[in-house]
């Protein structure tokens, strides 16, 4: 059995690994980290003009390693802004396993995302 989350897809799932939790790159965090990236420079999320959805999942920029924060300020990483301009594709899954981030899944673009492009871990 498992349960997923509307605004960030991400699936707690019960396999009989206590602690796992899935999380997939969707829309809602791509478009969040195209407008840090358009802001120019560190910001905190509340100057970023998100969406409800964008704001409750911004953090998990992080897990990608696509946005990093400093005492709340956030900011894109290299691998952030190449990827919002399609130099290179990440994992669209990630797990959580008792804490570590662990990469899973196809490689997408930023395009494939916003297009909702969905695939198999």
């Amino acid at each position: 059995m498992s349960t997923t989350c509307e605004a960030c897809g991400a699936t707690k799932k019960d396999e009989g690994v206590p602690g796992t939790v899935r999380y997939t790159l969707g829309p809602a965090l791509a478009t969040a980290l195209m407008k840090l990236k358009a802001h120019g420079g560190p910001a905190k999320r509340v100057d970023l003009a998100l969406t409800g959805p964008e704001y409750s999942v911004f953090h998990k920029l992080a897990y990608w390693g696509l946005a990093e924060s400093k005492e709340g300020w956030w900011s894109v990483t290299a691998a952030g802004i190449n990827w919002v301009n399609e130099i290179v594709r990440v994992p669209q899954v990630v797990y959580s396993i008792d804490g570590v981030i662990v990469p899973g899944g196809e490689l997408v673009s930023l395009g494939d995302v916003l297009a909702g492009k969905r695939v198999a871990a």
